[in-house]
């Protein structure tokens, strides 16, 4: 069957690969695009400015953190929408959902409801997976994996998996056994 055959026949338009730091939604994103000859459309965490200063000190900058990468998110999905969803099978490695998720273990309560405002607003047009597709790992492996060479990119800044960050990974990983349940 040729990737065109495959793409064609492929029952789905969104489909999602979903999880925790470290768990290897962009690789098998990216393998599902490949064997369909789909589209992609991954996260671009390193284009986040306030990323190094989240890592460093996540109090501080939980909100401009979260914000960007809910902007970034939006416009992302807002360009599926413009370019037709439906011409175009397309394989994410993050669904907008968790963006939320993850904002309301982040931010404190009065950032989380000017968060949640914008999200509202945002969220309203972005595109509906068709499948989605949750990988899941302990948290032991989570840690090793989102500081190893995996992640070269992050070698510069501090590892997401410094100061408490188990906890941190722990508290997300229950939020979203919990939603999905």
């Amino acid at each position: 069957m040729t990737t065109e055959e495959k793409r064609e026949s492929w029952p789905h338009r969104l489909v999602v690969v979903e999880g925790l730091i470290g768990v290897g939604k962009t690789s098998l994103a990216r393998k599902l695009a490949e064997s369909v000859g789909a589209g992609t459309v991954f996260e671009q965490p390193m284009e986040n400015p306030f990323l190094e200063r989240f890592y460093k000190d996540r109090r501080a900058a939980a909100f401009p953190a979260q914000l960007y990468f809910l902007f970034q998110r939006a416009r992302q999905l807002s360009e599926l929408r413009q370019h037709d969803l439906f011409a175009q099978v397309r394989v994410a490695d993050y669904m907008l959902d968790k963006d939320r998720l993850f904002a309301r273990i982040v931010l404190d309560d009065e950032e989380f409801k000017l968060y949640d405002q914008v999200y509202t607003r945002l969220a309203m047009d972005a595109p509906v997976p068709d499948l989605v597709v949750f990988l899941q790992a302990p948290v032991d492996v989570l840690l090793r994996a989102s500081t190893s060479a995996a992640f070269p990119t992050r070698s510069t800044s501090t590892p997401p998996t410094s100061s408490g960050s188990e906890t941190h990974i722990r508290a997300i990983s229950t939020s979203t056994r919990r939603r999905r349940c």
